[in-house]
């Protein structure tokens, strides 16, 4: 079914003589009204719809646009200087099986996986002209703008009876294309930390993580003490490696593997009792570095096991005149979530001896050898 123009058309019509430069993609072409208005002011334009019909309608109706049929940017692998998207904007219970009306449950989530896909389809100064509906839910379409590193501006509503529409003009923000002039790739939004936003890209073929500082929190500097801390932690072969940073943020190697609680409940004892050496020597090295990493006590999602653990999330690491990472973990693993499960793996180390030798480590009355070997040999 071919989508009738209605007054979103008519919206997204009027701002396209202003922006529609270049080589333009309206995506979601329906009935082909704005791929035929950008006509008159680009270089070259090319209409997509998911339906087959719509595709065929335009094709018979229109020349000069390149009509294609494409499930967003499934078929589609052109960057564009404008990209038009007038989208189903409206949450499924308002509607009736009409995929030209239905945006998901809640009206935003079509206009959500577009924008996750938009920012590798833009030239470096490309431009999105974004429409919706504050049925759609303005503000979580804003925050998922922001989580995939593009700016937006608001350049033209219309309040209708029922309902407001707004036009919105999306960049890729100069944090993005910094990412981008130094070869990252495929960024999107990866997870949400206490003090900033987690991206996952590429980075010549392998997978990176980007770590961004949040702007609005009190903890500022982190990111550039993790940068500084891993800088001098590769060198022992500690933590992800550092890739390159910048103002507010780093790029740091992807690992990929279990959560280290995870690992234990899957593993037999020999592989833990492995690993758990490994992570004893790591944490030796920084008591002797003087680095206190600082959440060892509770390192549930600071550990990552493939085929050896990694140390991640060096922000709050620093320098102290007793590092005490050693102390920390043997606390973790005293702890009533960790120590039943090793006793369940075949560990028999006695818990209160163990809390015992973490104390004199820290007094400088045994080194961490002894501790590792009474948990490795118990």
């Amino acid at each position: 079914m071919v989508y009738e123009p209605a007054e979103d058309s008519v919206l997204l019509k009027r701002n396209i003589k202003d922006y529609a430069k270049g080589k333009v993609l309206d995506m979601g072409t329906g009935s082909g009204i704005l791929a035929e208005e950008a006509k008159k002011h680009a270089s070259f334009v090319m209409g997509a719809d998911i339906d087959k019909e719509a595709v065929e309608y335009c094709k018979n109706r229109i020349t000069g646009v390149k009509f294609i049929q494409s499930d967003l940017f499934s078929n589609i692998n052109e960057k564009f200087d404008t990209i038009l998207f007038n989208p189903p904007y409206l949450p499924s219970k308002k509607v009736v099986q009409d995929s030209a009306l239905d945006g998901g449950k809640h009206g935003y989530e079509l206009i959500g996986r577009f924008i996750e896909q938009v920012p590798e389809h833009m030239e470096k100064d490309g431009r999105v002209l974004l429409l919706f509906s504050s049925y759609s839910k303005k503000e979580r379409i804003e925050e998922i703008i922001k989580k995939n590193c593009l700016d937006f501006f608001e350049i033209d509503r219309e309040n209708l009876f029922f309902e407001r529409l707004y036009v919105y003009l999306i960049k890729k923000s100069p944090f993005l294309k910094e990412l981008e002039a130094k070869g990252v790739s495929d960024v999107g939004f990866f997870a949400k930390g206490k003090r900033g936003l987690v991206y996952k890209g590429s980075y010549n073929g392998k997978n990176v993580v980007i770590k961004s500082e949040n702007p609005d929190s009190e903890a500022l500097g982190r990111i550039a003490n993790e940068a500084k801390m891993l800088e001098k932690l590769n060198e022992y072969k500690i933590g992800p490696s550092l890739i390159f940073s910048g103002k507010g943020y780093i790029v740091i190697e992807f690992i990929e593997g279990e959560l280290f609680p995870d690992f234990i409940k899957n593993n037999e004892k020999k592989k833990i009792n492995l690993v758990l050496d490994k992570i004893f020597g790591q944490l030796q090295m920084l008591d002797e570095l003087g680095i206190n990493k600082e959440e060892m006590h509770r390192p549930n999602k600071h550990i990552i096991v493939n085929e050896n653990p990694v140390l991640i999330d060096f922000e709050r690491a620093a320098f102290r005149i007793r590092a005490n990472n050693i102390t920390q973990f043997i606390k973790y693993l005293t702890s009533k979530n960790i120590y039943p499960v090793l006793v369940e793996k075949g560990f028999d180390f006695i818990k209160e001896k163990a809390i015992e030798m973490a104390i004199d480590y820290r007094k400088g009355k045994i080194n961490a050898c002894k501790i590792r070997e009474y948990i490795k040999n118990s």
